[in-house]
């Protein structure tokens, strides 16, 4: 990690909901909270996972960084080229890597043309001048000159997804959000796009927020994590002590139903997770884990969510569980 000491990105009390509408007319009748109250931020240089079950919010805090969601609550801040960013410095300055390549280019493009659409949008090279930017981008993510000709059905899963790294690299971001940039490829390919994207980064200085459920390559991968459940963060903090070292039972939990987990690693699980993620249209009171978590107590329906921790540094959501204080009062020890 190139850590500056500077924010490039940062959340406070963001908050993503979905309008519920019914009837003839499409009235609305309330809303579906995708995001709730989201704080954190992200250094220069920096590679923060955000991880979770399906459904927890993650891509749709991916867009909303991305400016392609609205913000119902909070703020999102950038700060590229060390300046407060406008959308239209968003849109060129932080770009996204999706999970499946093939879907996410155009069929009817050639790679030459989908790698340069970004730099005729822009106005940044043109003709000659933008051919040979794209012939450099290819060299970038290792893929032979003659894929400037090819179509993406050409290539291969691997090819397709270095075709989607050089088309966000062409407008040389500052951020880019990989959404499950590499969950859909074999082991072999995924490490070699990993390996590819750390050298990007250690090449230019990108910083990246890598959405992903897969925790090893969390672990390979990332400087921090940021655990997410039902909209709302549960852990973040350095790799080393969130995977490691939990503090939330949802983390735990987490941790125990990766079955790729270090088996060295001293890691103090809990049981797996019980039932299904409830519905953000009716998410549980209190804490929104205590209706899978083996540890709830029944004041945990009446937990007021707020992470404890310095801002700067690992943070964990108020939790029953880790706290001394109730943990005495009930006679028990920890």
């Amino acid at each position: 990690m190139s850590d500056t000491g500077t924010n490039l990105l940062s959340l406070q009390d963001v908050s993503v909901r979905y309008p519920i509408r019914r009837g003839f007319f499409q009235r609305v009748v309330g809303h579906v909270g995708a995001v709730e109250r989201v704080s954190f931020d992200v250094k220069r240089g920096e590679t923060l996972a955000l991880v979770g079950e399906s459904g927890c919010g993650k891509s749709t805090l991916g867009r909303a960084i991305l400016r392609l969601e609205d913000v119902a609550e909070g703020r999102i801040s950038t700060s590229f080229g060390g300046r407060s960013s406008s959308r239209r410095d968003n849109a060129r300055h932080a770009q996204v890597v999706f999970q499946d390549p093939l879907g996410s280019l155009d069929p009817r493009w050639t790679v030459g043309d989908l790698i340069g659409e970004g730099l005729d949008v822009h106005r940044i090279a043109r003709g000659a001048e933008r051919d040979a930017r794209v012939r450099e981008l290819l060299a970038q993510v290792e893929l032979p000159a003659s894929a400037f000709f090819k179509f993406p059905h050409q290539l291969s899963g691997g090819q397709q997804q270095r075709v989607a790294i050089a088309r966000a690299l062409a407008l040389r971001p500052e951020l880019i959000v990989l959404d499950e940039a590499t969950s859909a490829l074999d082991v072999s390919v995924q490490a070699q796009i990993l390996n590819l994207m750390k050298d990007l980064q250690a090449e230019y200085g990108l910083t990246y927020l890598f959405i992903s459920h897969d925790l090893t390559v969390v672990g390979q991968f990332a400087d921090r994590v940021a655990v997410m459940y039902l909209g709302r963060i549960m852990e973040i903090g350095r790799v080393e002590d969130v995977l490691i070292r939990p503090r939330h039972p949802y983390t735990k939990a987490l941790l125990a139903a990766s079955l790729k987990v270090d088996p060295e690693a001293r890691i103090e699980t809990i049981a797996l997770l019980r039932g299904d993620v409830p519905s953000p249209r009716n998410p549980p009171s209190g804490c929104r884990f205590r209706s899978r978590c083996p540890l709830a107590q029944p004041a945990c329906a009446e937990l007021v969510h707020h992470m404890a921790g310095k801002p700067d540094g690992r943070q964990t959501a108020a939790c029953l569980a880790n706290d001394d204080n109730y943990q005495l009062s009930q006679g028990k020890t920890k």
